[in-house]
């Protein structure tokens, strides 16, 4: 394996429109551990909820991993298994992912290794990193998808079926779904991944 070799993921929100993504890097040599904080920040999930990851790969077929995750535990000696590397999982540019968390309102999330590649003067502290993106991501609690579509219908002046004063924060607060600071974006990935104890729970089981 190549010194410093490097897996680009694009990954999606499913089942809503606009679009919401993003094209993310991170080291082959990063822990599932850290892969799932990734997503869990790129898409706004604060914890607290069962998180699902399914790998299609190449390597190793149809691979499950359930976390438990919660913002008040302290993530400390963890399972060896959860520590396995990207790349003993990930093989070829189009293996797959699905996420799903929050068994409840069921936010899914598909994902592709895009690329793979190696860049020798990259320098550790600049990975994770964010190259682009689309949308604000998810809202805890709130329905999912469903929830989700009707708060950027009210916050857009159309009809829609929330209670006015849950409306009216989203209304309040300039809720836009469209939003993305690429910038901003990457800060807050680098501040949570530096301090995951206040971040992501213990695991449950690995495949």
């Amino acid at each position: 394996m190549p010194a410093n070799q490097i897996f680009q993921f694009q990954v999606e929100l499913k089942d809503f429109r606009p679009r919401i993504w993003r094209l993310f890097e991170v080291n082959a040599d990063a822990s599932i551990t850290v892969f799932v904080q990734i997503i869990m920040c790129l898409f706004k999930m604060y914890g607290g909820h069962l998180i699902e990851l399914v790998f299609r790969s190449k390597k190793l077929g149809l691979k499950k991993t359930e976390f438990c995750t919660s913002v008040f535990d302290e993530y400390k000696n963890p399972p060896k298994k959860s520590l396995t590397k990207l790349n003993r999982v990930f093989a070829e540019i189009g293996d797959k992912f699905l996420v799903t968390y929050d068994y409840g309102d069921n936010w899914r999330l598909v994902g592709t290794l895009k690329k793979i590649y190696a860049d020798p003067g990259l320098k550790n502290d600049e990975l994770p990193r964010i190259l682009k993106g689309f949308g604000h991501g998810i809202i805890e609690d709130c329905g999912g998808t469903w929830g989700l579509e009707e708060i950027v219908k009210g916050c857009r002046g159309e009809q829609c079926d929330l209670e006015s004063e849950i409306l009216e924060t989203y209304v309040e607060g300039g809720f836009n779904i469209e939003s993305f600071d690429l910038a901003e974006e990457n800060e807050n990935l680098k501040s949570n991944i530096a301090n995951p104890e206040i971040f992501l729970g213990k695991v449950e089981k690995i495949w």
